[in-house]
């Protein structure tokens, strides 16, 4: 039965209803029984009666004919809307238009409500991140830009701009992309990219989708860190750009022969025979004369007849758009920084001229030739690229055709070719090319039935082809696509991966375990944190005991039953180099992370995957400590070349120490760094705390002391984890009396207190605020690991004399205990008091699994989703020579072992050796190292290595002061007195007389194993 006045509000419009009907909201954020996912609240179809106001709303939009184009309604566009009972706001999304329904002369309108993530997905589409607009931090690549960004000063609407920090705009890191030989000692600009803050790509992508966020995450220097690099292994010119970029220019067949710039002594001996498409290459020369066209003191200065600059010439094309070759002075100049291919192409025939006119037969001797590309540098010299013919270049000879015949006579049977072929020259703005050419009569020549040889006269012509097949040509053109320009503006939309807005935007929630919702206080935002950080903002505790509906049965389903038994967290498989390496050397992929869980009833597993793939850093080819990816391939003759790869997320936190050399251009000076811009999937090479795999690696490709033991899942999902393994985790159905203030007063943060026990929504079904008959199906999950709240009023438990204020957490990846780093003993109401399980003397914690916090780390510090809350306490390292730490890479996690120091040997499973110790020999499973350990021998299942110098054989101990037991706990029969533990000193053994025990405030000296048939046996 309907009875609240209900309202649906768009655009601050009030929308007609039908006066009774049903309404149904569905409420839903995340999904606790699979995390793999991310929701949103929901309406059911709602329909709307075609009354004059809503008509108007909607712009007619039920007429056949109309024209949506000129409406200004559009289905497409979200409408931000909130639905209102009795005032109440209980629901805030935007409207969707599903159908217009007409019947003659009735209309209606099916509509739903959805939350904002549904539509920022929608509006994302399937649109690029490269169609975002960065326009804004277009810049020239330079030494300048590139420097400057390591210090957070960028360009930013064509001026410099300070950022004061990470996060914004773009940042040059140090990624050896293969681009160049000398990529590892040298870098080149044109080989270094701008990589673009995740945070930016965040702002824009919103920007770009209309709505708005609030996220402390988003603001921390952790994400502000994080850089989207370039991955397509160099910047591409368009192929219209490459047309632009290339010259050919040849023969022009329509010209006379001669030319004035080849006028000499004999210039009025070049008359033609009629033959037409041949231009001299040469002055009009005898026996004895040499010539070259770079000879100045003739002011020729390397005139070539190439003058045909469109058109086509057999299958070659003849184009020049730029206008760099100079038909009048033969010369070719570059107008933009680069690596050329250089290519010319020359056929010539010679003419032989009698000087009265009479026949001509050839008797004896050569004529030499030979050509050469010549190029002039930005000081003014010029010098030889390459000559030809190849291997003689002007040793070169040939002979005149044998025969009798009439002059002018073109020797046409007895062409000459020259070719060369000139890869990769780098040439920068304002050098130029040009073609020389050597022709030599030797002074032996000799003409049949001539007295005077001198009466002899010669010279070289060239046509638009060789032999009819090929054109004669000069071409000069990139190298290839690759810019290798180093001052070129950067296009800040080409340095984007090809990737989705959507997928890129779900792979940052899935990788730091992000929640989303819709911001209750603020129309289009969409609040967004890791999921604890989500949860500790708002620590509101509701009694809802009385809200349930007894009527109905209360369902719990225990975790274990939900199908699942093993979860998989997923990077995208590349095959890179080091990619390649580490999956072929250790069957896995890089960064990606797999947890099972107990549950003979299931088989399932789940994915969490992400559209990145992992980058496993190197020092390959590199020197002095760097560190750097490599997106590269190296065949088997170790040839490399660039990789295109697939998209990356790295840190990038600033400079570190190692020698940089970066070079505008292969001919310019080096500019020299002692640091570099590191970048990777550790926030720093060496001491790292963070670490962009979702698990511990098994090995890296360089030297480093120790493995960050934050990874994505230990950070991220270690609670969410701990909440699903839980054997006390479990899932209630219920139905509640849910009031519109009710709702619209509740928070996915709430915490609900049911029947004493703490809980959180997972999804409220079906509510349907208008009826007052009906009650709501609301899923909630029990909290396991919950802290003390004020609201509810709970008492702390007692303690005798309070917790120690040293307590660390202690142990390998699966099991920690607390102890107190001081010895001093942890109660039961002490462990409580710090959420842990007190079990037979020891306090445990709950917090297993995901790779666990290790040695040292404090336990009243507060886990705050994954930003920078936590302060670990970082060792300190000593050199480190042996041979097995510089062995590299090394092997960390087999056999689910955490071995965090070189120097040890292990054979067992889920044994932990911490940092700083030495020497060690751990046989056996479940072993516990302290750190400081030296030169010990464990041998046994669940031992505890707390002695140097020691050797530890199941329970016994053997040092230098002999043999006791490591474990200690017998206390034998008579009349002994064991006072509460935390009144006393841990003893070993007491034997049958009469022992008087001190309390905690007395002699803190540990008691020896005392025997009373052998006194002081082992004092």
């Amino acid at each position: 039965m309907a009875f609240n006045q209900f309202q649906i509000i768009a655009n601050k419009i009030e929308l007609d209803t039908y006066a009774d009907f049903n309404l149904s909201l569905n409420y839903q954020i995340t999904d606790i029984t699979d995390i793999t996912t991310r929701s949103t609240s929901f309406s059911k179809t709602i329909i709307l009666p075609g009354t004059q106001n809503n008509n108007e709303f909607f712009k007619n939009i039920f007429e056949l004919n109309i024209d949506l184009s000129v409406s200004s309604y559009n289905p497409k566009i979200a409408i931000p809307v909130s639905i209102l009972i009795n005032y109440e706001e209980v629901f805030t999304g935007n409207l969707q238009l599903l159908r217009v329904i007409t019947n003659q002369n009735l209309v209606e309108y099916e509509i739903i409500i959805t939350g904002v993530l549904k539509n920022l997905l929608f509006n994302m589409g399937d649109y690029y991140l490269t169609e975002l607009d960065l326009s804004e931090y277009n810049h020239e690549r330079n030494i300048t830009a590139i420097q400057n960004s390591w210090d957070y000063t960028i360009r930013k609407n064509d001026n410099w701009f300070d950022s004061t920090g990470l996060g914004e705009g773009y940042v040059y890191p140090f990624i050896n992309y293969a681009n160049s030989s000398s990529a590892g000692t040298v870098t080149f600009v044109y080989d270094m990219f701008p990589a673009v803050y995740a945070k930016t790509v965040i702002d824009k992508l919103f920007e770009f989708a209309g709505y708005s966020y609030t996220s402390k995450f988003f603001e921390t220097d952790y994400f502000k860190s994080l850089i989207i690099p370039f991955t397509n292994d160099k910047l591409q010119y368009s192929e219209d750009e490459l047309t632009g970029l290339t010259t050919v220019v040849g023969v022009q067949n329509i010209f006379p022969e001669w030319s004035p710039q080849l006028n000499n002594a004999l210039g009025a001996y070049n008359a033609s025979a009629g033959i037409t498409g041949f231009r001299m290459v040469s002055p009009v020369l005898k026996r004895g004369w040499y010539y070259s066209n770079q000879s100045l003191a003739t002011g020729i200065n390397f005139f070539f007849p190439l003058q045909k600059e469109t058109g086509s010439v057999l299958d070659t094309d003849m184009q020049d758009p730029g206008n760099r070759w100079d038909t009048i002075t033969s010369k070719y100049t570059c107008t933009e920084d680069g690596f050329y291919d250089i290519t010319f192409e020359m056929t010539f025939v010679m003419k032989y001229i009698h000087k009265n006119g009479n026949d001509i037969e050839y008797q004896s001797g050569e004529i030499g030739y030979c050509a050469a590309i010549y190029k002039k540098d930005l000081s003014g010299t010029w010098s030889a690229i390459q000559w030809a013919p190849y291997p003689d270049y002007c040793s070169t000879r040939f002979a005149p055709s044998p025969n009798n015949h009439s002059s002018p006579w073109y020797d046409i049977g007895n062409e000459q070719s020259i070719s060369m072929d000139i890869p990769n020259v780098y040439l920068q703005s304002g050098e130029q090319i040009a073609i020389k050419f050597n022709l030599q009569p030797e002074s032996d020549l000799r003409w049949k039935g001539i007295l005077n040889d001198d009466k002899i006269y010669m010279t070289a012509l060239i046509k638009n082809n060789q032999y009819g097949s090929s054109a004669n040509y000069l071409e000069v053109k990139p190298s290839s696509n690759t810019i290798t320009n180093p001052n070129i503006n950067i296009n800040m939309n080409q340095i984007l991966p090809k990737l989705k807005m959507k997928d890129f935007f779900l792979s940052i929630v899935k990788m730091f375990n992000l929640i989303v919702m819709d911001n209750p206080n603020k129309i289009g935002d969409i609040i967004i944190e890791p999921r604890d950080l989500f949860y500790n903002s708002r620590k509101k505790v509701k009694d809802w005991t009385p809200l349930l509906d007894e009527k109905f049965d209360v369902i719990q389903v225990p975790m274990s039953e939900l199908d699942v038994s093993r979860y998989e967290f997923k990077y995208q498989e590349d095959d890179d180099y080091i990619n390649k390496k580490y999956k072929e050397e250790s069957q896995e992929i890089y960064g990606n992370y797999s947890l099972e869980f107990l549950n003979d009833f299931s088989n399932e597993s789940k994915e969490i995957s992400v559209s990145f793939a992992s980058t496993p850093d190197t020092d390959l080819y590199l020197y002095d400590n760097k560190v750097a990816p490599f997106f590269a391939e190296v065949d088997s003759s170790n040839n490399v070349k660039p990789k295109k790869v697939k998209p990356r997320i790295l840190f990038y936190t600033g400079l570190k120490n190692g020698e940089f050399l970066l070079q505008n251009t292969p001919t310019s000076s080096v500019a020299t760094y002692t640091q570099y811009p590191y970048c990777g999937m550790w926030d720093e090479p060496r001491n790292a705390e963070y670490d962009l795999g979702f698990g511990p690696t098994k090995k890296i490709y360089w030297n480093s002391p120790n493995y960050p033991e934050n990874t994505l899942v230990n950070q991220f999902y270690q609670s969410t984890l701990n909440e699903l393994e839980d054997i006390n985790s479990k899932l209630v159905i219920a139905y509640f009396y849910l009031t519109p203030k009710d709702i619209r007063d509740f928070d996915f943060r709430d915490i609900i207190l049911l029947n004493n026990g703490y809980y959180r929504v997972n999804k409220i079904q079906d509510y349907s605020p208008n009826s007052l008959d009906r009650t709501t199906k609301v899923e909630l999950f029990r909290i396991t690991d919950i802290d003390f709240y004020n609201v509810v009023n709970e008492s702390l438990p007692g303690s005798n004399f309070g917790c120690p204020t040293d307590i660390v957490a202690y142990g390998s990846v699966l099991n920690f205990i607390m102890i107190s780093l001081s010895g001093k003993p942890i109660t039961a109401d002490c462990c409580k008091l710090i959420g842990g399980i007190y079990v037979d003397g020891v306090c445990k914690s709950k917090k297993t699994g995901g790779g666990g916090i290790g040695w040292g780390d404090p336990v009243d510090v507060e886990y705050g989703g994954g930003v920078s809350n936590k302060q670990y306490r970082l060792p300190t390292y000593g050199s480190n020579t042996s041979p097995v730490y510089s062995n590299k890479p090394v092997d960390q996690n087999k056999n689910n072992n955490s071995v965090n120091s070189p120097d040890n040997i292990v054979l067992g499973s889920n044994v932990y050796i911490p940092t700083r110790t030495n020497n060690v020999v751990s046989i056996g499973d479940n072993v516990n190292v302290r750190p400081d350990v030296r030169n010990s021998i464990i041998i046994g299942d669940g031992n505890f290595g707390d002695y140097s110098n020691a050797i530890i054989v199941g329970d016994l101990l053997i040092t230098t002061d002999g043999i006791q037991y490591a474990n200690p706990y017998i206390i034998d029969g008579g009349e002994d007195t064991v006072m509460n533990v935390n009144k006393t000193n841990f003893i070993d053994i007491v034997d049958g007389t009469y022992n008087s025990v001190r309390n905690f405030d007395g002699d803190s000296k540990l008691r020896p194993i005392i025997d009373g048939s052998i006194p002081n046996n082992f004092l």
